[in-house]
């Protein structure tokens, strides 16, 4: 019976491997886009996303278990020289460490298009231009540069991120600094796993869901033919003509005010394992972050300042006094790596 419900989990796993293929085009490049010399909606634009068009799927890997697959296809256009700097493409994604595997990101047909004498010109990227960096223990970058670009110019980036961290997905944003013409979002989801999706910003975001049911027909330990029916949920996250998203004063965090959307997992429901919650309580969560190696069990650390505090009290009486003195040395000791974490180092 435990071979028959290994079996059937597995058949079940590797079915969302064939919804897995690319659908992510938008049209060939045209001569009247390039000859395009400022954004029809903003004639301020420097440059604008003509398209934007993004999706996750999973996949299980024998052996190894589920893989999450985000596929990006991001098509640019350059009005002003200003707008050169987003040919400087980079994405940032999960560093190895407790509790993930180091996540892995692959460009592929990366192209800059230009019209040179009346005729479209393509000039392909050189994978080998990849740069790596490591940004802290907690995430990596890649970054790459397209090449031939200048005003005029359209550029189009794909690439794909490989990640085993299944309790969120990567952010997508439809609101950029630029125009965004046309910005979509899919995402296949296998009936095991429940998200909950969160919207922000003010544009209008068209989505839609629906649940696909399947039949799929696999021969067990006896080689006798059974057909397994499955469920997954096919949604869509659609906007148009998205304004550039602009500082204003008064507002200290604008990435507040972007319109994107974020999945965060909030139940499993393997076969034959019954149900797990991840929308913990906020008591649940507390327990959590102060059980963390990298910050609860560190507040538990006391003793590391002793020797310091004894010498900087010797000559101070007032406790407002002692509590100045300390606070100037440890502020004299501080300085801001640029990394912004509530977790230690």
């Amino acid at each position: 019976m435990k071979y028959c419900k290994v079996g059937i989990v597995l058949v079940v796993f590797l079915l969302f491997s064939k919804s897995s293929a690319q659908n992510l085009e938008y049209g060939k490049v045209t001569k009247e886009e390039l000859q395009e010399k400022v954004h029809p909606l903003d004639s301020t634009a420097a440059a604008a996303i003509i398209f934007k068009k993004a999706r996750t799927y999973f996949v299980y890997e024998r052996g190894n278990g589920f893989y999450l697959y985000h596929d990006f296809n991001i098509r640019f256009k350059v009005y002003k020289k200003e707008g050169l700097k987003w040919a400087d493409f980079s994405v940032i994604y999960l560093n190895k460490r407790e509790g993930f595997e180091e996540e892995i990101v692959k460009f592929s047909n990366c192209v800059t298009y230009n019209l040179e004498n009346g005729e479209l010109k393509e000039t392909p990227l050189r994978m080998e231009g990849n740069l790596k960096t490591n940004i802290n223990k907690y995430w990596n970058q890649t970054l790459i540069t397209m090449p031939n670009v200048k005003v005029g110019s359209i550029f189009q980036i794909n690439y794909t991120v490989k990640s085993r961290n299944n309790v969120r997905f990567p952010v997508f944003n439809f609101q950029y600094e630029i125009p965004v013409n046309y910005a979509e979002y899919q995402t296949d989801i296998p009936e095991v796993f429940i998200y909950k999706t969160l919207l922000t910003g003010y544009n209008k975001v068209e989505a839609t869901s629906k649940i696909v049911k399947e039949t799929e027909s696999f021969s067990h330990k006896y080689n006798q033919q059974s057909d397994f029916p499955y469920k997954y949920q096919l949604a869509s996250y659609k906007a148009e003509n998205i304004p550039a998203l602009k500082e204003e004063a008064y507002i200290d965090n604008i990435k507040n005010y972007r319109s994107s959307i974020q999945h965060e997992l909030e139940t499993t429901r393997f076969p034959f394992d019954g149900v797990v919650d991840y929308s913990m309580t906020w008591d649940g969560v507390a327990k959590n972050i102060f059980d963390y190696n990298s910050f609860g069990r560190e507040l538990n650390k006391d003793n590391y300042l002793d020797a310091d505090v004894k010498a900087l009290n010797s000559n101070v009486t007032t406790e407002i006094d002692k509590l100045e003195t300390i606070f100037k040395f440890v502020q004299a000791k501080m300085n801001f790596d640029g990394d912004y974490s509530i977790l230690t180092d």
